[in-house]
């Protein structure tokens, strides 16, 4: 159901290739707007006073058949962004190997070297979290003939949506903890966070706090993990998510899904801070982490196909160039794990006559067996 004009290329005085409706902001009505919906393709926006975000959900391929036998795993591959007005990525999710619309490498490139001149963008996370209270309801009144079709790219938003304030908080948390232990300077959080006036683009008394994209304020990769209950938990899901921090409080989330669940939405099983690796700049740029992934086929087990590779052999390669400063499957890879042989560093099952596999899921570490080894 065409509503709007699809996001269009904006802001050309920062050289960043983003979205936004062709109307501007005033031509906006409060609340949620669904600015085109068709089966597989969702844009939306939510503006509350003067402040908009956009949403965006591309569907790619169902996901492979473990997960599909997973209740806990989604059924479909779903990208999703969210930006701020000027197109500047505060999350992302990337469903699969590489983007389902490979335009996407060429939006969020030039965020490599520019951040927003303001202090926080904790009222976006706001706004996430508002859109999501409304957002079923107003999809199935703005285009109900579509909306009973748009159920994979809903989940997919409200993945992230539904509790995009908390995962601001906490992170927070987590910046000032490492402020904290470096003498630095702790930030509270943003009364604009839960209550108080929308409003966004005033630089706070921090200011950039010396901080740009291409140098390292702080950062770090989680390794999120679940059980499959279908293999009696004997198998597992893998899914990186990369957490950092520009200006003084300036949160860019993303969450590789590395075809099942995002990292983000599952237990934490470790993490590596910037600050540990051999090279702090490593993985710093935001397409090394959005880019790294095995470019063949998947197979469940780590073996055979073409490149054959499963979720674990995805999260090894993002953790491989985070730690060591790689950037290794900025088109995909079949490297090491990513190249379908059967070796004893693969993590599937162990099972007698199914696969003879370690169990689980890789750990946070530079180890040959269950870690990421040794720089690619």
């Amino acid at each position: 159901m065409k509503r709007a004009a699809i996001l269009s290329v904006l802001v050309a005085s920062v050289g960043l290739a983003g979205c936004a409706a062709d109307e501007s902001v005033d031509g906006l009505p409060q609340g949620l707007t669904v600015l085109d919906a068709q089966a597989g393709s969702l844009s939306l926006a939510y503006r509350s006073a003067d402040v908009v975000i956009y949403m965006q959900a591309e569907r790619g391929h169902e996901t492979p058949e473990p997960y599909q036998l997973a209740e806990n795993m989604p059924d479909w591959e779903v990208d999703t962004m969210f930006t701020d007005e000027a197109g500047f990525a505060f999350y992302t999710r990337r469903g699969g190997d590489g983007w389902v619309d490979p335009s996407w490498d060429d939006r969020l490139e030039p965020q490599n070297t520019l951040i927003p001149e303001v202090a926080d963008n904790a009222v976006l996370y706001r706004l996430a979290g508002e859109a999501a209270e409304v957002m079923q309801a107003e999809i199935e009144r703005q285009a109900p003939e579509l909306a009973g079709q748009l159920g994979p790219e809903i989940e997919a938003l409200l993945d992230f949506a539904s509790h995009a304030p908390q995962m601001y908080a906490e992170e927070l948390q987590v910046l000032n903890t490492y402020r904290a232990e470096q003498g630095g300077l702790v930030v509270e959080t943003p009364e604009i966070l839960t209550t108080g006036d929308v409003a966004y683009g005033t630089p706070g008394p921090c200011g950039n706090c010396g901080f740009t994209d291409s140098t390292p304020g702080y950062r770090y990769l989680r390794l999120g993990h679940d059980g499959l209950w279908y293999s009696g938990n004997l198998g597992e899901h893998s899914a990186t998510s990369v957490y950092r921090w520009s200006s003084s409080s300036w949160l860019r989330v993303h969450d590789n899904t590395n075809h099942g669940a995002a990292g983000s939405t599952m237990g934490e099983k470790c993490r590596q801070d910037y600050y540990a690796n051999p090279d702090q700049t490593g993985g710093w740029f935001l397409n090394t982490l959005y880019q790294g992934y095995c470019s063949g086929d998947y197979k469940w087990d780590s073996d055979g196909g073409s490149g054959g590779h499963n979720c674990h052999d995805d999260s090894r390669i993002q953790m491989n160039n985070e730690y060591w400063g790689n950037s290794v499957g900025i088109s995909g890879t079949r490297t090491r794990w990513c190249d379908g042989g059967d070796r004893d560093h693969d993590i599937s099952i162990d099972v007698w006559g199914v696969e003879l596999d370690q169990n689980g899921s890789p750990s946070c570490d530079s180890g040959t067996n269950r870690g990421f080894g040794s720089p690619l």
